[in-house]
């Protein structure tokens, strides 16, 4: 029995049945798996291992500094007005400081300062249509 297209289970089967033989099908794991899982376990950075390849002309970002990302834009207006210092922002035009962890302080709290409550913010400054 002739067969153009690939094997199956159920072929190999009816030929066992029917007394035929057939070759074997391709073993599924290619032998060189093994090398790739060495290289590519070689090749994934450890915990807070920093890619050494600088492709920024920022110059807050130093060539060789491992271990530390790269600086990213403020998303939010406030922080034109707010200077960070560790988990806390001060205000550059009253000097008062708020909490601002990424993970439980938003920037509402900065917004809501520069339009209501700080007396030294510009506020003719703003964008009206915002």
């Amino acid at each position: 029995m002739s067969q153009t297209g690939p094997i199956t289970q159920s072929d190999i089967v009816n030929n066992l049945i029917q007394g035929e033989t057939t070759e074997a099908p391709p073993p599924l794991v290619q032998s060189n798996e093994t090398n790739n899982d060495e290289e590519n376990a070689n090749k994934k950075r450890k915990i807070g291992e920093a890619s050494k390849l600088v492709t920024s002309n920022d110059p807050n970002v130093v060539a060789g500094d491992s271990g530390n990302r790269k600086p990213i834009k403020p998303r939010s207006w406030t922080w034109e007005h707010f200077t960070k210092i560790g988990s806390r922002a001060k205000c550059n035009w009253c000097d008062v400081t708020y909490a601002t962890d990424s993970q439980r302080n938003g920037t509402s709290n900065l917004k809501h300062h520069l339009l209501h409550q700080c007396k030294k913010f510009p506020k003719e400054s703003l964008d009206p249509t915002q």
